[in-house]
């Protein structure tokens, strides 16, 4: 069952990552605005990858949502092609994550054997955890010897 989960695993921190980038890459609510289409996202990757129906409800919504965002855009002065790219790879992985968490639900036995979603969620949440502490490492390691200092020095860290 760990096997079957790390590909959501892998997304939720594919999604995380690239979410925390896009707010440290432009404004905050430049980012948010983007990520804001994330159900666009996932209606396409579920209906052309995945092959699942999307109902003309969900599809008629879409316009909505994504007519907000380009409005929301719009009045965004601080634009910034990186938390744009950064932003869409995180809606990526969001919808894919989702499509592979539905997937993986419908595992026979699986809820029996997790006990419930909830723990499902929790050992998926360790895992993109785990998955992410190489990237960590190779991105932000060589500030670790400061980090010890500032908590060895500040009684609030």
């Amino acid at each position: 069952d760990i096997v079957k989960m790390l590909p959501v695993a892998f997304c939720a921190m594919g999604s995380h990552c690239a979410s925390v980038f896009a707010l440290s890459a432009g404004a905050v609510s430049f980012a948010q605005i983007v990520k804001s289409a994330e159900p666009a996202f996932a209606a396409v990757l579920a209906q052309f990858v995945y092959g699942k129906k999307i109902s003309k409800a969900k599809w008629l919504c879409l316009p909505i949502v994504i007519g907000g965002v380009i409005l929301a855009s719009v009045k965004e002065l601080d634009f910034a092609w990186s938390a744009l790219i950064a932003a869409c790879i995180g809606n990526l992985f969001a919808a894919v994550k989702g499509n592979e968490n539905k997937k993986l639900m419908e595992t026979p036995g699986l809820k029996d054997r997790m006990g419930n979603i909830g723990n499902q969620f929790a050992i998926t949440s360790m895992l993109a955890f785990l998955i992410s502490v190489p990237l960590f490492i190779v991105k932000e390691g060589s500030k670790w010897g400061q980090f010890v200092d500032l908590y060895k020095t500040n009684p609030i860290v």
